[in-house]
């Protein structure tokens, strides 16, 4: 059996750093919750667990975020703050 490496890094639009000279209120909704799930589904649809690496500021803000990943059997990992 092969075993396959695969990791997600979680961070919204306005974090990347090209885009550090944009104006953030503008870009400041947050998907991530939305956005996880899907991802979670499809993951779960092929019994596959993957590494997150998500920013503290998401972290934060959405900790059920957190806690649905690590509920499902997933990794998180830190990213830095933003």
């Amino acid at each position: 059996m092969t075993k396959n490496i695969l990791s997600f890094d979680v961070e919204e639009i306005f974090h990347i750093e090209y885009a550090k000279h944009i104006d953030k209120q503008q870009y400041a909704v947050y998907r991530t919750p939305m956005n996880i799930q899907g991802i979670l589904e499809l993951l779960n649809e092929y019994n596959v667990t993957a590494t997150f690496f998500i920013v503290g500021e998401i972290a934060e803000k959405f900790p059920e975020v957190i806690e649905t990943l690590m509920d499902d059997g997933h990794e998180v990992a830190f990213h830095g703050w933003s």
